[in-house]
């Protein structure tokens, strides 16, 4: 078995139905890589579900649009409202769009800093990587790249788009779950199919799995799909399709050591 193919799920913590939705693609499904967010108020409760589940990579997704900041407000004045919440992330967007990065850099290096200081006190471990909840912002990037690197914790691109980087593998994402016509298992056959031709690069998985409840149906523009990888993740289809292919599901924190033996 030479082929290797990683599967993630994000937005643990966002909501208590999302929460349940990852345990479920963990527990009895595909999942095995899961991207902790700690600023929300359903944080604690993602991780009580899934800190006992074995051979799970956890990961930090740090946050800076969605929920309020773990710093104070008023000394990362270039993330927040005037309520003192996180801009959403279509402020952001718009503002990039514009040619302007409206991220400080010290104010994002502050908060990543906070959240990681977090993740370790509720979780009592590192994050066996650190990764961003996507902000187009090139200071909110090298914000998280120079936190993790300050703290020796692999950074994960959140670039979506092309072929990168990690723990001396080449990794190739895959993420369509915001796509109107989405297939999580036509997906899925992309990803193995993948594999299948590109042995030296490892398709990665980003899948968003949950179920609803009326804060996520409030405040995240991405709805139905969670319910559509839940169902996928845990099928008997999506596992009798990753061992017919014959491929191993790895973990990030073993991509450093696979790639001493390659």
């Amino acid at each position: 078995m030479n082929e290797k193919i990683i599967v993630r799920a994000d937005d643990l913590g966002y909501s208590c139905a999302v929460n349940y939705g990852i345990y479920e693609a963990t527990h009895r499904g595909i999942v095995n890589n899961v991207s902790l967010m700690v600023n929300l108020p359903f944080s604690e409760h993602g991780w009580k579900l899934l800190k006992n589940e074995p051979d799970t990579d956890i990961g930090l997704h740090v946050v800076i649009c969605a929920g309020k900041p773990l710093s104070d407000p008023k000394l990362v004045s270039s993330l927040v409202q005037e309520d003192g919440s996180f801009k959403r992330s279509q402020v952001y967007h718009d503002a990039f769009e514009q040619g302007k990065d409206i991220v400080d850099y010290e104010d994002a290096v502050r908060e990543v800093e906070a959240q990681y200081e977090c993740f370790v006190e509720m979780t009592k471990r590192e994050p066996d990587y650190l990764a961003g909840h996507t902000v187009l912002s090139l200071n909110f990037i090298q914000a998280l790249r120079d936190v993790a690197s300050e703290h020796q914790i692999p950074y994960l691109s959140f670039d979506v788009e092309h072929d990168f980087e990690f723990q001396g593998q080449k990794l190739t994402p895959f993420m369509e779950d915001f796509s109107l016509d989405y297939d999580p298992l036509a997906t899925l056959a992309h990803v193995l199919s993948a594999a299948d031709k590109r042995p030296h690069v490892i398709p990665e998985l980003i899948l968003h799995p949950g179920f609803l409840d009326q804060f996520i149906l409030q405040h995240s523009h991405l709805v139905y799909p969670r319910t559509l990888d839940v169902e996928m993740a845990t099928s008997g289809q999506a596992i009798e399709m990753i061992e017919r292919h014959d491929v191993q599901l790895v973990r990030y924190s073993e991509l450093a050591d696979s790639a001493k033996h390659d």
